[in-house]
């Protein structure tokens, strides 16, 4: 994970990876250059700031769709304010060589708004972009495209809708040289979004219009699939989910093929969803169902080509953390770019984001210590987790496995070996993502002979006593041993551990137990001293 920005607010919408691995940001800042201005950062394969760049000051130039063309430079669309001096916003069309230096830039638009333009670039090596103007006569906003020659000359317009408001345009170019315009349209009586696709011609006829039968909570992005057909995705609400995130694919006709939901408890909403290598889908967004406690976090979710989940992930954390685009790595992962307010040095910063395929950003480090590696059946032995983690991180499940068919799930379990053997013992530990790590370690178990001889340092046993006991116990140290401090620790019957107390060797230890937190039955206790000697029994409490 980096971040990038200054102590105002900044944000990134969108991104790409360019040939040489590097990656190319775009966003909007606050903190630099003339304030409202677009924003590229220029980073390396590993995230790091090669550079930063601002354009256009003070005339909120906000991206919001990134590409990289044939030539392998970098275009990039969005709307910035007042380019016709109506101090109004319009579309800008723009494309950078790989070192962030402008190349061209031309602007589209009326005397009215223009806003959140997609574009394609065309079969005849033109462009067409498709968003949303306020410039009809009903003061609601209606779909509104432009189409340009390889010269980004304007050839035509297009301005359609109904009585209604009509947002989030997206234009696709069919392989018959016709176009799709996707969007959604609002219907205030019933404050419902309804999905809106309209079939125009290469001559900019309208050949038909259709809204979708299935009311939403809104619509967010669109994208054509390596099929031809047209995924979308958005919110809705659920009985079950709440406000959850929803992807739709249609055909060319705009008939629903299927849907499928996606989220918790709680909201969540969906910035970009991008068609994988497999014909599969990765989202990115917002989710408040899930990940830490606090405010929203940056929530992945991947399919399968019929819009299964295959996995989801989330990312983030106190304060507000947001994914804006994703997009597929040179090496198989997925690099996600949004803006975040638990990091960084501002109010919000750039967030970006690179994982794996799994969409694991860090795993962590399984690893465990043994009392021994050497023991006789039906002796007890402990383990002690001592598996590492990047700062960022934690450990939130273990799962041992003891080559007997037993299995734990706390962090520092004990175990009794009933028969003679060599054991594979597994530690596998997960970070909160699901992110796992798995180590394996041997234990050699000796069949117990008959008579066992003990050399005379180890007759020396430490006395754990009364036992039973009903709520004192005392604690004596062999002779030569008792300038040794040592921690106590009680374990119940399952391998819990209930009680752990540092005791010294100089005087009487005495452990009092509660009678009223400890239920009467048989535990196990472990002392260790600071000569790395561990000694290990059972006591039996009474009430």
């Amino acid at each position: 994970m980096k971040t990038f920005g200054g102590t105002e607010f900044d944000r990134g919408s969108g991104i790409v990876q360019l040939q040489d691995s590097s990656y190319l940001i775009g966003g909007w800042t606050t903190s630099f250059g003339g304030g409202d201005d677009t924003y590229v950062i220029h980073t390396d394969a590993k995230g790091n700031e090669i550079n930063q760049f601002t354009y256009f000051p003070g005339r909120q130039g906000i991206p919001y769709h990134m590409e990289i063309n044939d030539m392998g430079n970098v275009l990039m669309s969005g709307e910035i304010m007042d380019t016709f001096g109506f101090n109004r916003r319009d579309f800008f069309l723009l494309e950078l060589d790989t070192a962030a230096n402008i190349q061209w830039f031309r602007t589209y638009g009326t005397e009215h708004d223009e806003r959140t333009p997609n574009f394609q670039q065309t079969k005849d090596s033109g462009f067409i972009l498709c968003g949303s103007t306020s410039n009809t006569i009903n003061g609601y906003n209606d779909l509104y495209a432009v189409k340009t020659n390889t010269n980004r000359d304007t050839c035509w317009t297009i301005t359609i809708g109904t009585l209604l408001d009509e947002v989030n345009g997206f234009p696709f170019q069919l392989q018959d040289g016709e176009y799709r315009l996707v969007g959604a349209t609002w219907k205030p009586a019933s404050d419902s979004i309804y999905t809106y696709i309209v079939k125009i011609d290469s001559n900019a006829d309208t050949c038909w219009t259709k809204i979708g039968k299935d009311k939403t909570t809104g619509q967010t992005w669109a994208t054509m699939t390596s099929d031809s057909n047209i995924m979308i995705i958005g919110t809705k609400m659920d009985t079950l989910l709440d406000q959850a995130i929803y992807l739709k694919k249609f055909d060319q006709n705009a008939n629903l093929l299927w849907e499928k939901l996606y989220g918790g408890a709680m909201s969540e909403l969906p910035k970009h969803v991008w068609e994988t290598e497999d014909k599969g889908f990765i989202i990115c967004g917002y989710s408040s169902s899930f990940g830490t406690i606090g405010d929203t976090d940056l929530y992945l979710v991947k399919t399968d080509s019929l819009g299964n989940m295959l996995w989801q992930r989330t990312y983030g954390g106190p304060e507000f953390d947001n994914g804006w685009s994703v997009k597929s790595t040179l090496d198989d992962g997925y690099i996600i770019v949004g803006q975040t307010a638990s990091f960084g040095a501002g109010d919000s910063d750039v967030w970006l984001l690179k994982t794996d395929s799994i969409g694991c950003i860090w795993y962590p480090s399984a690893d465990f210590v043994a009392a021994t590696t050497i023991i006789f059946e039906d002796d007890t032995i402990f383990f002690t987790d001592s598996s590492k983690v990047f700062p960022e991180d934690s450990i939130v499940s273990w799962y041992w496995e003891f080559g007997d068919g037993s299995t734990s799930t706390l962090n520092d379990p004990w175990h009794i070996f009933r028969f003679a053997d060599t054991f594979s013992v597994e530690l596998t530990v997960s970070n909160y993502n699901g992110c796992s790590h798995s180590t394996q370690k041997s234990i050699i178990v000796k069949e117990k002979p008959n008579q066992i001889s003990i050399s005379r340092e180890l007759k020396h046993t430490v006395k754990v006593y009364p036992n039973p006991s009903i709520g004192l116990i005392q604690i004596e140290l062999p002779s030569n041993l008792m300038h040794l401090n040592g921690v106590f620790t009680l374990f119940n019957i399952e391998g819990q551990r209930i009680l752990q107390t540092t005791v010294t060797g100089k005087h009487r230890n005495d452990i009092l137990l509660s009678r009223n937190a400890f239920t009467a039955g048989t535990y196990l206790y472990k002392l260790e001293l600071e000569n790395q000697r561990i000694y290990t029994g059972k006591v039996e409490l009474l009430k």
